[in-house]
């Protein structure tokens, strides 16, 4: 006898209002233990202990199947036991078993169901090791983003940009690597979109593009290094030239 007819104190009243007409006595079960009962004829009073027992039930969160059953008469002794008769009998559940809001919260606990309980334990145990091993996500928006932010500031992306290319040829050209063409570099690179820097062409759009690719890897503080010569440049335009007239020179 697992299901149950009625869930929660307002459908058992509204049940008992309906079927226990002049029966005064009842009684409720949980199983074959009888938790309480009544055995006196005041029908009014009898429903006012019968609700408050209900509403603490069901505040108390408790889920166990009780059956109440309603009495046409008493023992010879005034009691009501598992002898007496009969005429209506309610299977119900003071509250849920299975609590929506309980089910979609961080936590699931089922103290009267070691079956759900157990299965309620799993799924914490697999979400706490899902979020162990995805990384949190960061708001840093890494090097390039940071780079991009820099050009960004009028000004400083034409300032920084001849430095730039001049000072990858540079690299290149230590490293014995070869150096590409601007006129090659400018042919093969993609049409200028809405999303280019303002006020860069798209041979110096490229050119820079090219410049980043090539220091990110060999300057791990680019950012900051580029932030320090659009500075320079800033404050000092004839040391900011005689830099740029030195790259030129060795490009």
């Amino acid at each position: 006898m697992q299901n149950a007819w009625a869930i929660g104190s307002d459908q058992v009243l509204d049940w008992f209002n309906r079927v226990s007409k002049n029966v005064p006595y009842y009684s409720l079960w949980n199983g074959r233990q009888i938790v309480f009962s009544w055995s006196d004829d005041d029908i009014s009073q009898g429903k006012d202990v019968l609700e408050t027992n209900l509403r603490a039930f069901e505040e108390q969160n408790i889920t166990d199947l009780f059956v109440l059953k309603l009495h046409p008469s008493t023992d010879k002794g005034g009691f009501i036991t598992d002898k007496s008769p009969v005429v209506a009998s309610l299977n119900f559940r003071p509250a849920a078993q299975y609590n929506p809001a309980q089910m979609a919260g961080q936590e699931m606990n089922f103290p009267r169901n070691p079956g759900m309980q157990r299965l309620a334990d799993e799924i914490r145990e697999l979400r706490e090791a899902r979020e162990y091993q995805e990384p949190a996500q960061s708001d840093d928006p890494g090097i390039l983003g940071a780079i991009n932010k820099i050009l960004s500031t009028p000004g400083v992306a034409e300032a920084v940009t001849p430095l730039i290319a001049g000072l990858s040829g540079f690299l290149l050209k230590s490293m014995g690597m070869p150096v590409p063409d601007p006129a090659v570099a400018a042919a093969q690179a993609p049409a200028v979109s809405a999303g280019m820097l303002s006020g860069i062409s798209a041979d110096q759009d490229d050119k820079v593009n090219q410049a980043l690719d090539i220091l990110e890897p060999l300057d791990p503080e680019l950012g900051d290094d580029l932030l320090r010569l659009a500075a320079l440049a800033q404050k000092d335009p004839a040391q900011f030239k005689m830099l740029l007239s030195m790259l030129k020179a060795n490009g």
